[in-house]
């Protein structure tokens, strides 16, 4: 959703509770997006991503283990200077002119 620099890439929670494998890039001016429940984590920690760019796949690690197959997703979270934002609001402020 943004670019920025990776800083998280691992495991939140212990096996079966909380997020997974979950991804955080900080974008430098206060806005943190959050991706988890990742499959698979493409990025490591330092590296800076373009928004656009492949950074992992969806999954159900976390608190997501077990679920059906066809139920594979990410848990899509910003933070706007340490504040928890509706990512919809955030996306559509994004693309107004």
């Amino acid at each position: 959703a943004t670019g920025g620099t990776v800083t998280f890439s691992g495991v939140i929670g212990a096996p079966g509770k909380d997020y997974g494998n979950t991804i955080k890039i900080d974008d430098g001016s206060g806005t943190v997006t959050q991706y988890s429940h990742n499959s698979d984590n493409g990025v490591a920690v330092g590296d800076t991503v373009n928004r656009g760019d492949v950074i992992g796949t969806s999954g159900q690690t976390g608190n997501a283990l077990g679920q059906d197959a066809s139920e594979a997703h990410v848990h899509f979270e910003v933070q706007v200077n340490g504040e928890r934002v509706d990512p919809a609001n955030w996306l559509n402020s994004a693309t107004e002119p």
